[in-house]
This record gives C-alpha cells, sequence and structure tokens, in this order.
C-alpha cells in the first residue's frame, strides 16, 4: 500500500461488507469470493500488473482480479 501511495496511482480501497446477488428473473448466482478492492490509475492493464509486486494475496500464491472500469 505504501508503493501504491507513493506512486501517486493509488484511488482508494475498502473492505466489502455485504454482497449479494440480483437477476431480474430466474435464480441469481451467489456473489463471488471477492472481499475488498483497490484502486489505481494505470495506462492499461501491463501497467496495472506491475502493481500487483508486493501485494500481499499475490505474494502468498492467492488470485487477484485485474478490471478495468469504464468511464462514464
Amino acid at each position: 500500500m505504501s508503493m501504491l501511495r507513493q506512486s501517486e496511482h493509488f484511488s482508494g480501497s475498502s473492505s466489502i461488507k455485504v454482497r449479494w446477488s440480483a437477476k431480474r428473473s430466474g435464480t441469481a448466482k451467489p456473489p463471488s469470493g471477492i472481499t475488498g478492492y483497490i484502486r489505481v490509475k494505470a495506462v492499461n492493464t501491463v501497467a496495472a500488473k506491475l502493481f500487483l509486486q508486493g501485494n500481499p494475496v499475490y505474494e502468498a500464491g492467492g488470485t487477484v482480479e485485474i478490471c478495468e472500469l469504464t468511464r462514464d
């Protein structure tokens, strides 16, 4: 986290308290296992992947999902 803050690419983070799924009709799939997020500013996914260095989940062999957000 300190590396991200110093890089000025850090845009915030949060733990996720409540997760639920909704579907207009039928049964919705249960929510994914996401428990929190870190938001960074990166010019592309290659640059975003550089921020994985030092991430405790990633370094311990866990899975980290990278999502590109739309500008809306």
